[in-house]
């Protein structure tokens, strides 16, 4: 599923980077939290697969900022 903060549709083919591993990916092979943070569907697989494992009761996301 893809959610997005954007007040616009997204293109399914319109690619994004994941912010884990800095991958292109298609809009339609991404996951976007309601932030508009994206990722890869591996990589947020891998994360819940993770959390699932460790007993979190709670999933949470961070918001991640790059300064430049």
């Amino acid at each position: 599923p893809s959610f997005s903060a954007a007040s616009e549709p997204e293109d399914p083919d319109g690619t994004n980077e994941c912010l884990v591993c800095m991958d292109d990916y298609k809009n339609s092979e991404s996951f976007a939290l309601p932030c508009g943070h994206r990722y890869c569907a591996l990589c947020w697989q891998n994360y819940l697969e993770v959390k699932v494992d460790e007993g979190m009761g709670w999933i949470y996301t961070f918001f991640l900022s790059f300064f430049f």
